[in-house]
């Protein structure tokens, strides 16, 4: 049996449905090599940064430190059954990392679907309202299985969306990832990325789709969150589409917030098929929309 240690070893990043995880803390790559060297990065849309650090493990403790500037930290470990790592984070919360499927010899392939779209100049708000119509449409019919996970992009003179199509999910959420990670965009050019995933909240909503955002300007922007809770149908009831939740980059005005849920709908009504069949599953013991606080 492998050691603590030797499970370590390799290339690990944010496990795409801790969407939590990544709000607060980035997208993060840890790559944990036999001499015991870690590089830490963090992605994001604005820039990329790594940290060289030292480690070891005691038991299911990882204790590491900077060399620049020495203290040993120590963080509490463990790796999953399923093969994930959860890593414990400030104040008792958990980050969690699945391994990265580019750096695994068995990862399954992914296929990508690109179609090109009508290049309707939505606005940043707009745009995100679409495509979140869009992605529940995507549930129509579904019956227990995914939403194949979706990157839009709307760039100055095309638009387009991609597919990622995969025996397994984790490689195609990967993949959609790294792409809207990587996507070159321009001041006034859009991104978003969607994915299905699963809920741990104590409510009927077990399922969720997973929707991030950016909009690329001059001043420095971020990323826009949307989780859509939903119980499918293969629950043995109808579909049923839970209250929307968005979390905001920065603190918005009244007037701000007005504009952007006014937008959002604009660009939900857009796509008649999606916002027809989002109104017909809305769960009305609950508002559809709410921005919660970050």
């Amino acid at each position: 049996m492998k050691t603590s240690s030797e499970l370590l070893l390799g290339t690990w990043i944010s496990d795409p449905e801790d969407i939590e995880s990544i709000r607060k803390f980035g997208n993060v790559k840890l790559h944990f090599t036999e001499d015991g060297q870690l590089i830490y990065s963090l992605l994001s849309e604005q820039k990329k940064q790594k940290m060289f650090l030292t480690y070891r493990v005691e038991n299911n403790i990882l204790i590491t430190d900077q060399p620049s500037a020495p203290r040993e930290e120590k963080t509490y470990f463990q790796i999953t059954d399923d093969d994930h790592l959860e890593w414990e984070c400030s104040e008792g919360e958990t980050s969690r990392y699945i391994r990265d499927p580019s750096q695994n010899n068995l990862k399954a392939s992914v296929q990508i679907h690109k179609t090109m779209v009508g290049h309707n100049k939505y606005n940043f708000f707009q745009f995100v309202g679409f495509y979140t119509a869009h992605m529940v449409w995507s549930l129509e019919g579904l019956n227990g299985g995914n939403v194949s996970p979706l990157l839009a992009i709307q760039k100055t003179d095309e638009a387009w969306i991609e597919r990622f199509e995969s025996s397994s999910y984790e490689c195609a959420a990967a993949k959609a990832r790294e792409r809207y990670d990587t996507i070159p965009l321009y001041s006034g050019e859009y991104a978003l990325l969607a994915f299905d995933a699963f809920l741990t909240q104590p409510d009927e909503y077990k399922e969720a789709l997973i929707i991030q955002a950016f909009e690329n300007r001059e001043r420095e922007g971020g990323t826009y969150f949307l989780t859509v809770p939903y119980r499918s149908a293969c629950s043995g009831k109808d579909l049923v589409i839970g209250q929307i939740k968005i979390v905001l980059p920065r603190d918005f005005s009244n007037p701000e917030r007005d504009l952007f849920l006014n937008n959002l709908k604009d660009g939900a009504s857009a796509h008649t098929k999606g916002f027809e069949f989002w109104n017909n599953h809305w769960d009305r013991n609950s508002d559809p929309v709410v921005i919660v606080e970050n």
